[in-house]
């Protein structure tokens, strides 16, 4: 089994970053250095073929998230069989080891800060 990210996963999770932000794809894809946003379009939809690193890191500035953070939501959500809701996210960080918790803690900080805080206190942490 390939478990290698896809472009459609990665476009959709930037595409879902962008509309839990309430950026619109004009004015993401104007951010990005886009003429219009035809090709953008293209990137959320998994349809551009190539998307070099310098393109996609002003993706991820123009919604104010880092491309590693995309790319690890992109993995969780790839699992998506096993982690359908937030209730049972709270339970895989329960069970991880510290390290990985932490690890997770930071992207989920930083892709849905205002769940962030809730999901702190759902859950131990030791400091």
């Amino acid at each position: 089994m390939n478990n290698a990210l896809t472009s459609q996963q990665i476009g959709k999770t930037v595409k879902l970053i962008r509309e839990l932000r309430n950026y619109s794809q004009d004015w993401v894809a104007k951010q990005a250095g886009y003429k219009d946003k035809t090709t953008y379009s293209r990137f959320e939809s998994g349809k551009l073929k190539k998307l070099d690193f310098d393109r996609f890191q002003s993706i991820c500035h123009a919604i104010n998230c880092n491309s590693v953070q995309i790319i690890l939501l992109a993995s969780l959500k790839s699992f998506n069989f096993r982690i359908n809701s937030w209730d049972e996210l709270i339970a895989s960080l329960k069970n991880m080891d510290q390290v990985e918790r932490l690890e997770m803690l930071v992207v989920i900080r930083g892709v849905f800060p205002a769940k962030y805080n809730e999901i702190l206190n759902q859950i131990e942490v030791t400091k």
